[in-house]
């Protein structure tokens, strides 16, 4: 557990780092990243510690209205305003989704990870809705990552991980006690201390030994 909380709150810091032009991408495939360096927008701070976006030649394209911001998948960027309210912005700056959740993703296959609220284990009740705000997966979880070959690991009320489809069906019990994100590579997961691995599709390729 203590693994995988570290990697989730260490996620919601880290995208808000600016990326160099021409830094080479890692991680999710609908990253901002993947791009090529002309087309991508690189968050950057204002004297305040505020953050926005810039294009590849230095041009403010986004100010930096944000106190945290996620980077780009796709067309679209989570970013949180200083009364810690989240939101969805554009690659323009319009406001997609309103600056009223306690914890949001950037989108990732069609679906959004969001919370308007937290838990009584004082988590963020954690669900996924589409573009648009509609909900597709009710909010019934502590802990949500990204969508990656149709599926997302998700930690139910018990404090087990597991894996859903995007239709909120469970396509990997939840057996697992952590395990970090998804990505080209699979991911590696714990069962107690023993550590395995699972493909892209959440099949365990290693069990946990």
């Amino acid at each position: 557990m203590i693994i995988r909380l570290v990697f989730f709150f260490a996620l919601t810091y880290l995208t808000t780092l600016a990326q160099k032009p021409g830094q080479k991408g890692k991680g999710h495939p609908e990253a901002n990243e993947y791009l090529k360096p002309e087309d991508r927008l690189y968050t950057f701070t204002d004297s305040s510690g505020h953050y926005g976006f810039k294009n590849y030649d230095g041009n403010i394209i986004i100010k930096p209205l944000y106190r945290q911001v996620r980077n780009f998948m796709g067309d679209y960027a989570a970013v949180m305003n200083d009364k810690f309210a989240w939101g969805m912005i554009n690659k323009k700056g319009t406001l997609i989704l309103p600056m009223k959740y306690c914890f949001l993703r950037s989108p990732t296959e069609g679906l959004i990870c969001f919370a308007e609220k937290y838990g009584t284990n004082g988590q963020p009740l954690i669900g996924y809705m589409d573009i648009k705000g509609n909900m597709k997966i009710t909010p019934n979880y502590s802990v949500g990552f990204e969508f990656l070959d149709g599926i997302a690991a998700v930690e139910n009320q018990n404090g087990k991980l597991g894996y859903i489809t995007k239709e909120g069906k469970i396509a990997v019990e939840f057996i697992f006690d952590d395990l970090l994100p998804l990505s080209e590579g699979g991911a590696t997961v714990w069962i107690g201390l023993k550590k395995g691995e699972v493909d892209r599709k959440g099949k365990v390729i290693i069990e946990p030994k």
